[in-house]
């Protein structure tokens, strides 16, 4: 089954290595050009830091480096080693100083993945929720090497492509020595396509990042006091022309209204610049500095977004009025602010759903349903402000799965 897999991504390999070639060759600091070096696996390893153990700790992008941070933080007396798939995430480690050992995840063909292995000889491989390579999982058994997978998760959404293929997933996950998950649902979606070792169902660690106020303020981002800030986060396009009609319309009411954007993906930012000189909104970018009044402030820089968060008023995360799975409530709610989300939270399910079920996090299936509840909120600060509280007390109660997630780490590496 490796080998056929291994087939199938050199085929598709090819087309879409010459896809994202073109989609780089205008920025050569990004895309495909982005440390190319890293992908194959060709990695700088300092003789000094192979002298522990080490672990190896993998993401995706962003929300993974954040997510991963303060459980790296736990294993002071192992070398880490961190990978993630994307430069965001690349970009943002190396910019927290996360791991002493940071690379992109090489690709995932047998001969590259024996190569960084045979190099790294790591103590274990931690993997962060779906981040299922078969590749690296096949040699980590072949050399001995245990592999955990943490926070693990299936969506609703994914969990019929993961049982079409059972057959082949069932070989995979079963390589895996112990699973961690955030749900019972996840754990019985995991067992219904053959995963017959070890599950732990710990939580979300993302409930336990580190909620102390960053030290940023409005005067900061050239907000004062009385502005309403509205921030909206990890935003597609077509979530991007809905937030700035209904922004327009809101204006009308709330004079003293700011919006703040920050796209999921920061390269597609003059998507919304175009959107915002249509529609005559008057922005400003965060990355040039802010020299002019706003309505519209665009976050096109990494790590920032948390910090805009901790400032607003009243959140909205992105992803989730156009059927892309969502992305995390979490942080908001850790700021004790109401957050609002479209119908397609798939990906954060549980979140959502605990945060609407306690009264801090409210569903909205379109334009005009978000318009209107925004409206609400907004008209009466004391409902905001309560929906706040009560979105901050249930992260507080989901708090515990980092804890749960070192110990049982700890005890497969002994």
């Amino acid at each position: 089954m490796i080998y056929i897999y291994n087939v199938i991504l050199l085929i598709f390999s090819i087309p879409a290595a010459i896809f994202f070639l073109l989609k780089s060759i205008n920025d050569p600091s990004k895309g495909i050009f982005f440390k190319w070096k890293e992908r194959f696996g060709l990695w700088n390893l300092p003789e000094n830091l192979l002298t522990k153990d080490i672990i190896w700790f993998h993401g995706a992008s962003v929300g993974e480096v954040k997510a991963l941070e303060p459980l790296i933080k736990q294993f002071k007396g192992y070398t880490a080693l961190m990978t993630v798939i994307t430069p965001a995430g690349r970009i943002l480690a190396e910019k927290n100083k996360l791991s002493e050992l940071l690379f992109l995840a090489p690709l995932d063909f047998e001969p590259v993945v024996k190569n960084v292995l045979n190099k790294v000889k790591p103590k274990a491989i931690i993997l962060f929720e779906t981040e299922v390579w078969p590749g690296l999982i096949n040699e980590a058994k072949k050399q001995g090497v245990k592999v955990i997978l943490i926070n693990g998760r299936l969506s609703s959404s994914s969990y019929p492509f993961y049982k079409v293929f059972r057959a082949f997933w069932k070989n995979i996950i079963n390589k895996i020595d112990v699973l961690c998950v955030r749900s019972k649902e996840d754990a019985e979606r995991f067992k219904g396509i053959g995963f017959t070792n070890p599950i732990e169902v710990t939580g979300n660690i993302k409930y336990d990042k580190d909620i102390a106020m960053p030290d940023f303020s409005r005067e900061s981002a050239k907000l004062s006091g009385s502005d309403i800030v509205f921030v909206a986060g990890s935003t597609r396009e077509e979530e991007e022309r809905i937030l700035t009609d209904v922004f327009i319309e809101l204006k009308k009411k709330f004079t003293a209204l700011k919006i703040v954007i920050a796209p999921r993906r920061i390269e597609k930012t003059n998507n919304l610049v175009n959107i915002l000189k249509e529609k005559k909104i008057n922005f400003a970018r965060y990355s040039e500095g802010i020299k002019q009044p706003y309505d519209c402030l665009i976050i096109d820089t990494f790590g920032d977004l948390v910090k805009f968060y901790a400032i607003s008023d009243i959140t909205f995360v992105g992803k989730s009025l156009i059927n892309k799975g969502g992305q995390n409530p979490i942080e908001p709610a850790s700021y004790s602010k109401a957050v609002l989300f479209g119908p397609y939270m798939q990906n954060f399910q549980t979140e959502a759903e605990s945060l609407v079920a306690a009264g801090g996090g409210f569903s909205v299936k379109n334009k005009e349903e978000l318009e209107k509840k925004l409206e609400a909120l907004l008209s009466n600060k004391e409902l905001l402000k309560e929906a706040g509280r009560k979105a901050y007390e249930t992260v507080l109660k989901q708090r515990g799965a980092l804890n749960k997630t070192r110990e049982i780490i700890l005890n497969f590496i002994k």
